[in-house]
């Protein structure tokens, strides 16, 4: 990238944005800037390159990659569909279910329907999302890897701006946001994080938690992908950018 200030007046400064486009997430330790000037006549050009003694640390990217979008929206309708539930605020009536408490029961509604009717509430203030990374990583999948780590940072963001508590695990650090970090803890975490060969994450599954598990074994998972509120995504749920 070119910056190009037109003049500099005498002891004064200018700041200016530069954007870099960086290939990798990560630690980026090279850090090189190169100055030239024709002051004060234009004839000739001196240079001089100057290197950053800082390392700059590379987020994951948060643009969204084709497909990140659907699959968001996807969740959401889902996230929404099993936090409904007891709560504080009314989300609708529907027919009784052998799980309802009596005391849910909607008579008027019943009497009019003829038909056993139950107000169902949203627990909105105690959702939380909590996405499981799964760092066992076979051979060959490393690419797929990095494709998982961009779809964690961009789900981590987009839904801790909507509001909802989120988690983060793997088999070698948990994050929970807001209680005990925030979003740029568990950016700054994925910036970082590599393949470990070890067991996958226990899941346990959790009603008070929607569960999203990225894998590359999918396989090792199928009996929680069984439970409500949990979803997996493997390589064919999670294909890569063509």
């Amino acid at each position: 990238s070119v910056v190009y200030l037109p003049v500099i007046p005498a002891k004064s400064k200018v700041e200016a944005p530069l954007e870099l486009l960086f290939p990798k997430r990560g630690t980026q330790q090279s850090n090189q800037f190169l100055f030239s000037t024709r002051f004060p006549f234009g004839f000739t050009e001196r240079r001089i390159e100057v290197d950053v003694k800082h390392d700059i640390l590379i987020y994951p990217c948060l643009d969204p990659h084709p497909g990140f979008d659907d699959l968001l929206e996807s969740l959401e309708g889902e996230i929404e569909s099993h936090f409904r539930g007891m709560g504080d605020d009314f989300y609708l009536i529907r027919p009784y279910q052998v799980q309802d408490s009596a005391r849910f029961v909607d008579w008027k509604a019943s009497a009019h329907t003829g038909q056993l009717q139950v107000r169902e509430f949203a627990r909105n203030r105690d959702r939380e999302v909590e996405l499981l990374l799964d760092l066992n990583v076979p051979d060959g999948l490393d690419e797929w890897f990095e494709h998982a780590v961009d779809c964690a940072a961009f789900l981590s963001w987009r839904l801790a701006a909507g509001g909802i508590r989120l988690g983060l695990r793997t088999q070698e650090e948990e994050f929970h946001v807001p209680d005990e970090a925030n979003v740029y803890a568990i950016l700054k975490y994925l910036a970082l994080v590599e393949p470990v060969y070890t067991k996958a994450p226990i899941v346990v599954p959790d009603p008070g938690r929607f569960q999203i598990i990225l894998s590359a074994r999918p396989a090792r998972f199928e009996e929680a992908a069984e439970e409500d509120g949990i979803r997996v995504l493997g390589p064919d749920q999670l294909p890569l950018s063509s």
